[in-house]
């Protein structure tokens, strides 16, 4: 009987050891600032977005992919910790205890892991497999790396390391066969690459470079069982045998507390000079950037002066606004309610972006100085950028999409703080509808409109301009590999008069129906109107669009672009001077054109965007090339990518009238047609970096005309 009791005992303890961590995988804490992290379930099911949640369960089978700046931190149930980087493919094959299973399994055919593994009884087992290295793991502080080579797209070998413990690798080749075991101990790496069967020490290069965005953020690998302390010294132990004398033990320099490591991420400051409408002016300004998940702010704290930091009266007071009084001038007066559009326009200045979600999520918002406006396909707005002229004129634009299944809208303004004051600018909307959700054919309406294009130029009619669409999409193909979208939208544009323009007659106050509807009688018809059809979507890292364009008279087809507030002086003089005359030759010419757009990204390496309108003009007289071509360039280069030197920046050049520029030369590709954009960045040290930038502004001079001013600045930028 002694000999059952025995026997039976061991038996409850075993499966005590055994089953005491039988339990799901909880994903403990995640940051989706892509907004692309996605847990794919075993039946097929992908979560993403608000369909994620902290605490949540992991079934076994679930696949947990992350994209750029994501990552995601798993526990079990046993007090192992698992931290997942940017850019993987994390699969949960098995835990130990559930349906049997002896061991706890996990595969990664992508990217960057990290695990401190617990060691509660003794019994734990865990087995980490990439795609050409499989790990035996016991209560060890370990991890490896798959990743892709950016360039040529291809697998590069696994690298396993070990901070603390020892693991029994066996290298795999590509079809999967044991090539032999090497076992790596504490400060060690393995390459599976390499041709030797060993493994390496981790030089303090190389165990930084490993540990890169593998720190946990919510976990605590100290409070994981059998990891009381933080992980061993991962000093390379000294030769024996050889009469070199061990190195003395250094204490490390303490790590800063969690407190002083949050503002660190968040601080920034920027010192330097800046040019503004021709004077130069020195500007210290703190730049605080907070992430919480898919939602970014940015702030932007300056002191921008020319030779008194300490002297308010000397600070550079855009568009003549005191920024730092929230409404506390004394000219104010009485009026409370100028006091508070002041308040609400200082306020929303400080705020250089907020962002959440992208354009094609269920909901996105972005608030700030933008550079990117598109709505819809982009045929009356598209790439038009409310930081044209930054920081010279600061606006608060505001996109916000909402796409609920069958129904979504888009809002837009360019300027949040001029209606704060009660002055709106450019503002729009977009509606659409899906009849036959969930099939995704969609039927938009667009109205965008700028309340005062004019601004302070006299003798113009204070002008409106209306803009409205109709359009269709139908996908045809939606994946991350390949997306094909087909569109088609037509649209026009109305001007609408406050003010009889002096000296023409024929343009009295209200909408200018003669820009839509003329003729000679019983000949009437319509005028100014453009359709447009094409497609765009993505191959891989490939963004491309392609589409038709035919308009006539004076439309034109995104009308809001990038160089919009430059040259929309130019569209208020062409349509008072097509309204005189409407019926002229040169006013009832049809164009026809092409363009094309692509963009590439390799991830943290560079990108480079171009596209080009090529407009062809039909006319009494023939057929011509129209001179309002457009024309963008857009390369950016990333830092840490040139090695030694290390220099970055970005180039950004966007024109209409391209071709014709030629006509004078070089000088003539930079004028009041054209937005420059250029930085060069120098890493001086880590965490402070000399930036150069150059840009194109217009100013307006003592008569109120604008003239191109080239603007270049040179700052330091900290980050703490």
């Amino acid at each position: 009987m002694k000999r059952y009791i025995i026997v039976l005992l061991t038996i409850f303890f075993f499966l005590a050891g055994t089953t005491a961590f039988a339990a799901l995988p909880v994903l403990a804490y995640f940051e989706n600032e892509s907004g692309g992290l996605r847990l794919i379930l075993p039946n097929g099911t992908a979560l993403s977005g608000d369909k994620i949640e902290y605490g949540m369960d992991i079934p076994i089978g679930t696949t947990i992919i992350t994209e750029n700046s994501d990552f995601a931190e798993i526990s079990l149930s046993n007090g192992s910790i698992i931290k997942i980087h940017e850019n993987t493919n994390f699969k949960v094959l098995t835990i130990q205890g559930e349906n049997n299973a002896a061991k706890s399994s996990f595969d990664m055919q992508v990217g960057k892991f990290r695990t401190v593994a617990g060691k509660k009884t003794g019994n734990e087992q865990y087995e980490f497999k990439t795609r050409t290295a499989v790990c035996g793991v016991r209560g060890t502080d370990t991890g490896a790396e798959s990743l892709i080579d950016p360039v040529t797209r291809s697998f590069l070998p696994s690298k396993v390391f070990v901070f603390d413990g020892e693991v029994l690798v066996t290298k795999l080749d590509e079809a999967g066969k044991a090539l032999g075991d090497v076992v790596v101990k504490t400060g060690q790496w393995f390459d599976s690459g390499a041709a030797e069967l060993r493994a390496q020490i981790m030089s303090p290069a190389v165990l930084e470079g490993f540990k890169s965005g593998l720190d946990f953020k919510k976990l605590l690998p100290d409070k994981v069982p059998g990891h009381t302390t933080a992980a061993a010294d991962t000093t390379p132990p000294a030769t024996t045998g050889t009469g070199t004398t061990p190195p003395p033990e250094t204490t490390p320099p303490a790590e800063d507390p969690e407190w002083v490591k949050a503002i660190k991420d968040i601080i920034g400051l920027e010192i330097g000079t800046v040019t503004i409408g021709g004077d130069t002016y020195a500007k210290a300004v703190l730049t605080p950037v907070f992430n919480f998940g898919k939602l970014k702010l940015a702030l932007y704290l300056p002191i921008i002066y020319q030779t008194n930091m300490f002297d308010a009266a000397d600070w550079y007071k855009p568009d003549g606004n005191w920024e730092w009084s929230f409404g506390t001038d004394e000219s104010f007066g009485d009026d409370w309610i100028a006091r508070s559009g002041d308040f609400l326009y200082d306020l929303v200045l400080k705020i250089k972006g907020l962002e959440y979600g992208d354009n094609r999520d269920d909901f996105y918002i972005r608030i700030g100085s933008l550079n990117t406006f598109t709505i819809g396909h982009g045929t009356i707005m598209r790439n038009y950028a409310n930081d044209s002229d930054f920081p010279a004129i600061r606006r608060i634009g505001f996109n916000l999409g909402v796409d609920t299944g069958p129904f979504g809208f888009e809002l837009i303004s360019n300027d949040l703080g001029m209606a704060a004051k009660y002055e709106p600018e450019v503002l729009g909307t977009r509606i659409y509808v899906k009849p036959a959700y969930p099939f995704e054919l969609a039927f938009g309406l667009t109205v965008i409109a700028d309340l005062d294009p004019a601004k302070d130029i006299p003798n113009v009619g204070d002008p409106m301009f209306f803009n409205t669409g109709l359009d269709v999409e139908l996908p045809i193909v939606t994946s991350d590999a390949l997306d094909i979208v087909l569109f088609a939208d037509a649209s026009v544009m109305i001007p609408y008069f406050r003010e009889e323009v002096p000296g023409a007659p024929t343009i009295p106050s209200g909408f200018a129906t003669d820009a839509l509807w003329h003729g000679a009688p019983g000949e009437e018809s319509l005028k100014n109107y453009g359709i447009t059809a094409g497609a765009l979507g993505n191959i891989l890292f490939f963004e491309w669009r392609l589409e038709g364009r035919y308009y006539t008279g004076k439309y034109r087809p995104a009308f809001f672009n990038a160089i919009y507030d430059r040259v929309k002086y130019d569209y208020i003089n062409e349509v008072i001077s097509y309204l005189q005359d409407p019926g002229t030759a040169e006013n009832n010419v049809t164009t026809f054109g092409v363009y094309g757009e692509g963009s590439f990204e390799i991830q943290k390496i560079c990108t480079l965007t171009m596209g080009y309108l090529l407009p062809l003009e039909f006319s009494e007289s023939g057929i011509g090339y129209a001179d309002d071509d457009y024309f963008i360039i857009k390369f950016e280069l990333l830092p840490n990518v040139i090695p030694i030197v290390g220099i970055f920046g970005s180039i950004s050049y966007e024109r209409t009238k391209f071709v014709t520029g030629f006509s004078g030369g070089l000088p003539e590709l930079f004028d009041s047609n054209t937005v420059v954009r250029t930085t060069i960045g120098y890493p001086v040290a880590e965490g402070l970096n000399i930036l150069l930038h150059y840009t194109t502004t217009q100013i307006p001079n003592e008569l109120g005309i604008l003239e191109l001013q080239h603007a270049l600045t040179i700052e330091t930028v900290i980050d703490f």
